[in-house]
Order: structure tokens, then sequence, then C-alpha cells
């Protein structure tokens, strides 16, 4: 089975593929490249997301070119929520108890489990879940950046024949 199409730049660089140069031009035209001179923050948003929102776009296009364009505002916004509820669902879970008190009928006082804990985990656990493929879509988990990178060429051997230690100075 076939894996994901990757772009020509990608591909020459693994060096796995040996294209001609009119191969290459010819996937190149065939290739779809998104603009991003203008990624802005989504009109009607919550501001309190706008920090975090510009930091991310600014680390994206660090990253590269075709890491993050003008059609994933969206996109990046939903992560950014996404990422802020999973903080704040994770700081109301290490306030809450995990083990409850529960008085019983007859008087005595015994531990229960705490059912609003086992939510919050719940909620966390969905939370983190749309958090990593969010930032996986977006090249922000490692190995979604090993998938990113172009790996450096490979150095050619030193020729123990032209290289020893009897050449003169």
């Amino acid at each position: 089975m076939a894996g994901k199409r990757q772009s020509t730049d990608a591909v020459i660089a693994k060096g796995k593929k040996h294209f001609t140069k009119a191969e290459i031009e010819e996937r190149r035209q065939g290739e779809l490249v998104a603009p991003a001179d203008h990624i802005e923050y989504p009109k009607g948003a919550p501001r309190k997301y706008k920090q975090r929102f510009d930091e991310i776009v600014a680390e994206l296009l660090r990253l590269g070119k075709n890491t993050v364009s003008n059609l994933d505002s969206q996109a990046l916004f939903r992560l950014v929520v996404v990422e802020r509820d999973f903080l704040e669902i994770t700081k109301q879970l290490t306030k809450t108890q995990m083990m409850k008190e529960v008085k019983r009928p007859d008087g005595t006082v015994t531990l229960a489990y705490n059912s609003t804990y086992e939510n919050l985990q719940i909620a966390r656990s969905r939370l983190w879940q749309q958090c990593r493929q969010g930032a996986a879509d977006f090249g922000l988990t490692m190995s979604a950046r090993f998938g990113l990178v172009a790996p450096k060429k490979k150095e050619e051997p030193v020729n123990k024949f032209l290289v020893g230690d009897d050449v003169a100075d």
C-alpha cells in the first residue's frame, strides 16, 4: 500500500527517488501551495486566545514554508481553544480530591470515589486527544516534525587510499 503523497522537496531531500528535471518541474506545478502572507486571527473570536494564536503562527512560520497558510486560521484557533480548555480542566483536576467522605445513614463515614474527579479525568483525556491531533496536523509534535524536516545529506566516506599518515606536508 502506498504511503501519503509527499511534496517534491521532501522526496528529493530524502533521496529515495531520482527524478529528471522535467519530472521535478511537472510535480511542482501540480502541487497546491496556499499563501501564508496574511494569516489573521478569526473575526468574532474571543480576544483572550489571540496572544497564544500569534505565538503559534510565529513558530510555524519559523519552521519554514508550507507549514501554515492563510486557510489554517480557523483550525489553529480551535487548537488554541482546546489547549486552553485542557489547561483549565487540569487545574480543576489538581484541586479535586479523588476520594471523598460519604456519610452513611447509620452515621458512619466512609471514603468513596468522587464522580466529579472521574468526569474531569474523562474530559481531560478527550481534550488531550484533540490537542495531540491538532498539534500533529500543524507539525507541532516531535513525530510530526520528523516528517517535516528534510534529512541531512550523507557525507561522502573518506577514501583511505587518498588520505594517509605518510603524506608529506
